[in-house]
């Protein structure tokens, strides 16, 4: 299937049934993929994604790790505290950057 049309199916998933659906493109090779599947556990993911999303933090591609940062943000039972534990424990510079960056605007109530 085309990665052009996994991205928008992507987009549109809200159902938590669909999770795992998300699940399986979150090492797509394909950088808008594995962006459009980090957002899509953020609207629909489980407490227990975190693990999943995490590494997505220092991907080489600053989308899905901004993506991947507010994903990890919306996660039931997540929130400020939960990335700022996170980020303590992320070795990469950029992915502490980007949750820097989400939370930022987070906190002046931007929304994406």
């Amino acid at each position: 299937m085309d990665d052009h049309v996994i991205s928008v199916c992507l987009q549109l998933l809200n159902d938590p049934q669909d999770r795992e659906r998300a699940k399986r493109f979150l090492d797509s090779p394909r950088w808008h993929v594995r962006m459009h599947a980090a957002a899509a556990l953020g609207r629909m993911g489980e407490p227990g994604d975190r693990g999943l999303l995490e590494p997505l933090l220092s991907d080489s591609v600053w989308w899905v790790r901004y993506r991947t940062a507010q994903a990890l943000l919306a996660l039931p039972g997540a929130g400020q505290q939960a990335l700022l534990q996170i980020k303590e424990r992320l070795a990469d510079a950029y992915g502490r950057d980007i949750i820097d960056h989400v939370l930022s605007e987070h906190r002046l109530g931007i929304k994406a």
